[in-house]
C-alpha cells in the first residue's frame, strides 16, 4: 500500500495555487479528508479512473459526499485526475482489443466517462480511421482462426465476433473484402 507522500514523490505534479484558499478544516474533518485522500490515491495508484468512477468508489467506502467532492477537486486541480486523459488511454486499450465504436462507448459509460468526452474521442478515432484498423485486425484474427472451416461457418463466426466487439457489419465488409471473396 502506498501512502500519499510516496505517490506524489513517484508522480510529481505542479500545483496551481488558487486565489482563495479553502476554509480551514476542523481536526476531525481534516482526518476524514486525509483518509479519503489516501483511499483516492491508492485507487489511482492501482488503476486510472474517471472522476465519476472515483466518486462512486469513495462513496461506496462510506465517505461523506462533501469530503469526496473536496478530495476530487484537489486531485483534479493537481492534475492527478483527468477525464480526458483517462478516456484517451482507455480508448487506446479498447482499440488494442479490436473493439468497435459501439463497444467502446458502452465500456466508457460503464466507467463513468462523461458522454460528451467519449463521443468526441470516438468521433475523432472514427475520422482518423482507427476503428477501420481495429476492424481489419479482427477480420484477420477470425480469418486465421477459421481457415479450413466451411465458408458459412466462418461468416457466422466473423459476424458474431463483430457484434461482440461493437463493429458494424458494413465496416467489417468494407475492410474484410478479401475474406468475403473466398
Amino acid at each position: 500500500m502506498i501512502d500519499p507522500e510516496e505517490f506524489l514523490r513517484l508522480h510529481p505534479v505542479k500545483v496551481e495555487t488558487e486565489p482563495s484558499q479553502p476554509e480551514a478544516l476542523s481536526e476531525e474533518s481534516g482526518k476524514l479528508y486525509d483518509r479519503c485522500m489516501s483511499s483516492a490515491l491508492r485507487s489511482l495508484d492501482a488503476a486510472g479512473t474517471s472522476v465519476e468512477g472515483l466518486r462512486k468508489r469513495l462513496l461506496s467506502k462510506d465517505f461523506d459526499s462533501d469530503t469526496v467532492e473536496r478530495v476530487i477537486a484537489t486531485l483534479v486541480r493537481m492534475k492527478l485526475l483527468d477525464d480526458d486523459a483517462f478516456a484517451a488511454s482507455f480508448l487506446n486499450r479498447c482499440l488494442g482489443k479490436m473493439m468497435g465504436p459501439m463497444a467502446v462507448r458502452r465500456e466508457m459509460a460503464k466507467r463513468g466517462v462523461d458522454p460528451e468526452v467519449s463521443s468526441r474521442l470516438i468521433d475523432e478515432a472514427v475520422s482518423d480511421g482507427r476503428f477501420d484498423e481495429s476492424a481489419r485486425q479482427l477480420v484477420d484474427s477470425i480469418d486465421s482462426k477459421t481457415r479450413g472451416m466451411d465458408y458459412q461457418k466462418r461468416l457466422r463466426r466473423l459476424a458474431g465476433a463483430a457484434q461482440r466487439k461493437g463493429h458494424s457489419m458494413s465496416l467489417i465488409r468494407g475492410v474484410g473484402s478479401d475474406f468475403f471473396k473466398r
